[in-house]
């Protein structure tokens, strides 16, 4: 007999990345290092014998990743990526064989937002220039599967995005 069952899994992962070094005789290059954050957790349920209930969650954020080929060319003194921030969150219910005629239904919503931030400073200039993006995305979709003969199914749905851009 199925009844209520809970599965979960959780991580986080903290990282230095150093400038790269290409070896030999070339120069290690000098920014290309940053720091990192992430954290990722899913929880599922089963709700019964057919069904599934899932969350996902995600999130990242990155501190002062250059942009090297700008430090290269001599054109900026800063060129930096500061913060760079992700979330991604999701739910998904899915249900086996709802009605007859119906294999299989999934219904998915999910939300995720993007903050990315830039610094930068031409070189010889006192200006310090600060740009920010914020994107943030909304979306859900429903998707079935029907059986339509012995060895055949139909793989139908709906789905709806919506994006927010601030600059």
């Amino acid at each position: 007999r199925y009844g209520p069952a809970f599965a979960g899994q959780f991580g986080v992962t903290l990282r230095e990345v150093g400038n790269l070094d290409p070896g030999g005789a070339i120069p290690v290059h000098d920014p290309t290092g940053y720091g990192e954050a992430s954290g990722h957790g899913i929880m599922a349920w089963r709700l019964g014998e057919r069904q599934t209930f899932r969350v996902d969650l995600l999130s990242v954020e990155q501190s002062e990743v250059p942009r090297y080929d700008q430090y290269i060319s001599g054109s900026h003194q800063t060129y930096l990526y500061e913060p760079q921030r992700r979330f991604l969150g999701m739910a998904v219910y899915e249900h086996q064989r709802p009605l007859p005629w119906l294999a299989s239904l999934e219904v998915n919503v999910s939300w995720q937002r993007e903050h990315e931030g830039r610094i930068q400073q031409r070189t010889g200039s006192d200006i310090v220039r600060t740009d920010d993006d914020v994107i943030t995305s909304a979306g859900a979709f429903i998707q079935a599967t029907s059986v339509v003969a012995r060895r055949h199914a139909l793989r139908w749905g709906l789905e709806y995005y919506h994006d927010l851009v601030e600059s």
